[in-house]
């Protein structure tokens, strides 16, 4: 975790020194999980007439977002 307040961000608890989320990497491992739960369950249908135009702050997406049906295999 020595590198952490340079890639996360970092809260101030105390005067000394700023601290990384505790639970920052069983978050990340929990969302890994559910997102291969869906893959592997789920059969993945986007919604027909659909814009897809994108917005670029501060990653790339659908402007309105992007409708999906999921229906268990």
């Amino acid at each position: 975790m020595l590198g952490c307040a340079l890639l996360h961000p970092t809260y101030n608890f105390s005067q000394s020194q700023a601290y990384c989320c505790i639970g920052l990497a069983f978050a990340k491992m929990e969302m890994k999980i559910v997102a291969a739960h869906l893959l592997r369950n789920y059969h993945w249908e986007i919604l027909p007439n659909q814009s897809l135009e994108e917005v670029v702050v501060p990653t790339n997406r659908p402007k309105d977002g992007l409708r999906v049906r999921f229906q268990p295999q």
